[in-house]
């Protein structure tokens, strides 16, 4: 009996032995996988932590590649645009050129044309309406262009007219019938005279007819009459061979 009872004892006490190993056991593993626990967690922490670093440099190496790309940008227009404008200068400056050289060119061609045609300016005030005449029918027969005509004109001016004109503008001087107009309006005479001039005018040695009357009909234009040149000139025909005397009464 006694026996038996310690046998229970020493059973009992094993159990309990066991409970609290087991105890101990489940403890210790509860221990471990809390710790386990924690660490994953701080590992995940970590690895988060690694993760926005990485991505906030990311964005970092993002922000400059584009501000460097921004930057090669602006430069590489900015360069562009110089040598665009360089090439428009470039462009300009020859055309510019081409133009002066064409227009020497033409000067030159288109003078050769009239120097013996166009003869120089006459210091008779009476003669600058003929004289006018005469150089624009050069310039009819030579074609010249309007552009060049003053500029072919300018050396046949006298010494006295050259320094007038420059009272007209550079655009003005470059305007034939400017000039023309600028010149007759300086030199011009009054009715009076171009009346007393055309009275008396005669035929010079050596002056064809058709230069004559050129002449006169020149001066006519400007003196007041109730006839026109070519009515006067029939009546003159007529005066001549019929060996009548008529008289022009001109009025002012």
């Amino acid at each position: 009996m006694e026996l038996e009872e310690r046998r229970k004892e020493r059973e009992l006490e094993q159990a309990k032995l066991e409970q609290k190993t087991q105890e101990h056991e489940r403890q210790r593993q509860h221990e471990q996988m809390k710790h386990e626990q924690e660490r994953q967690e701080h590992e995940r922490q970590r690895q988060h932590e690694i993760e926005l670093e990485q991505t906030k440099l990311e964005q970092q190496k993002f922000i400059c590649e584009q501000n460097i790309m921004v930057q090669r940008e602006i430069a590489h227009s900015q360069q562009t645009q110089r040598e665009q404008e360089a090439i428009a200068r470039e462009q300009r400056q020859a055309v510019l050129d081409q133009r002066e050289e064409s227009l020497a060119n033409r000067i030159n061609r288109y003078g050769q044309a009239v120097q013996y045609a166009l003869t120089s300016m006459p210091c008779e005030v009476g003669e600058l309406p003929s004289w006018f005449n005469m150089v624009e029918n050069v310039w009819e027969k030579c074609d010249v262009p309007d552009d060049l005509k003053a500029k072919l004109l300018m050396p046949k001016l006298t010494s006295h007219a050259k320094p007038l004109i420059v009272r007209l503008s550079s655009d003005e001087q470059d305007l034939y019938e400017t000039l023309r107009d600028f010149l007759l309006k300086q030199y011009q005479l009054g009715s009076r005279e171009y009346r007393a001039r055309f009275m008396h005018a005669g035929k010079k040695p050596g002056e064809t007819w058709t230069s004559y009357t050129s002449r006169l009909k020149n001066l006519f234009q400007y003196t007041p009459s109730p006839v026109t040149f070519p009515v006067l000139m029939t009546c003159l025909i007529f005066a001549s061979t019929t060996h009548c005397q008529i008289v022009f009464q001109c009025t002012h």
